[in-house]
């Protein structure tokens, strides 16, 4: 498959993560809440407070679509592969999860609790789903508990980034899609 894309909780190195493989890789690198901002002319907060989360989740389905429809070349898509770091909840919806197995390969990007809390912080204002949280480890918490099954549903493989940085996390999976023989062309 000519896309790889990172799932995980919010904090977890997505966009980090991934623009790292990319250039390991020699992919381009696309991040769907930016795609969804340029595609609505608003920011995903904003989206957030004036859409409510099902309006956002509409518009990131649609983005989505839009991504993986066939690209250019002789197999219908592009010819150099891409690298896409989806949201935090992409998965959440039935038919995202479907779309996502379907037409990716798909890494989900382990924290735990205690990682995610120190790289969230410093930066819940920007996060809809954490900004009004009085105690953010506990809305942590709670949220990747709700989500776990479903990143492992959606994943082909996982990585524990735990104390590691976003090159090392981006070494370990291009070591394990080759290592794995996962489809990646």
């Amino acid at each position: 498959m000519d896309i790889i894309s990172l799932t995980g909780f919010m904090g977890s190195g997505k966009t980090s993560v991934g623009k790292e493989l990319a250039i390991l890789l020699d992919r381009d690198f696309f991040d769907l809440d930016d795609m969804i901002a340029e595609r609505e002319g608003r920011t995903v907060s904003r989206i957030f407070a004036e859409d409510g989360e099902k309006g956002f989740r509409d518009s990131e389905l649609a983005a989505l679509k839009h991504f993986l429809k066939p690209r250019r070349g002789t197999s219908g898509h592009s010819a150099k592969g891409r690298v896409l770091a989806l949201g935090g909840g992409t998965i959440l919806r039935p038919e995202a999860l479907e779309l996502i197995r379907k037409y990716s390969t798909c890494i989900y990007l382990q924290a735990s609790p205690d990682t995610l809390f120190g790289n969230l912080s410093g930066d819940c204002g920007s996060r809809p789903l954490l900004g009004g949280a009085k105690d953010l480890r506990k809305r942590i918490e709670e949220l990747l508990s709700a989500r776990e099954e479903a990143y492992l549903a959606a994943a082909d493989a996982c990585v524990i980034t735990d104390g590691l940085s976003p090159a090392q996390v981006a070494g370990k999976i291009k070591a394990l899609l080759q290592g794995k023989n996962l489809q990646v062309t």
